[in-house]
């Protein structure tokens, strides 16, 4: 039986095909702890994609996307870090600064992040 196929994407889908993007890009450059799928992600876990989808959607920018991510890896006892190390003591991430201080590459991801939201959401 066939059913009939989606015309578009929910922002659920939307922050699953931000979760694969940063996932591949990271593996490709050597990410030696790569988050795990996101349909096996705690809704808590998935929450920060949803919120990043939305605020895209609202028209925010870069700058407040990374300012939202880096309060919510706070409050999950990250701190910043040379390297990524979810395992430490804290644990740690390079990516936690503000986005004028972000790597090019992080900055690439956040912004294919964007543009994934506003080519697949019709957003100008």
């Amino acid at each position: 039986m066939h059913t009939a196929r989606k015309t578009e994407l929910d922002d659920r889908d939307l922050a699953r095909v931000i979760h694969t993007l940063h996932w591949s890009v990271n593996f490709g450059l050597g990410d030696h702890a790569p988050a795990p799928p996101f349909d096996t992600l705690t809704p808590d876990q998935q929450k920060p994609l949803l919120r990043l989808v939305q605020h895209i959607k609202s028209g925010g920018g870069y700058a407040e996307a990374q300012d939202m991510w880096v309060v919510h890896m706070l409050g999950l006892g990250f701190r910043p870090g040379k390297i990524k190390d979810p395992t430490a003591s804290p644990p740690t991430h390079p990516d936690m600064v503000p986005w004028d201080e972000m790597s090019e590459w992080g900055k690439r991801k956040l912004a294919g992040a964007f543009d994934v939201v506003r080519r697949f959401a019709g957003i100008a």
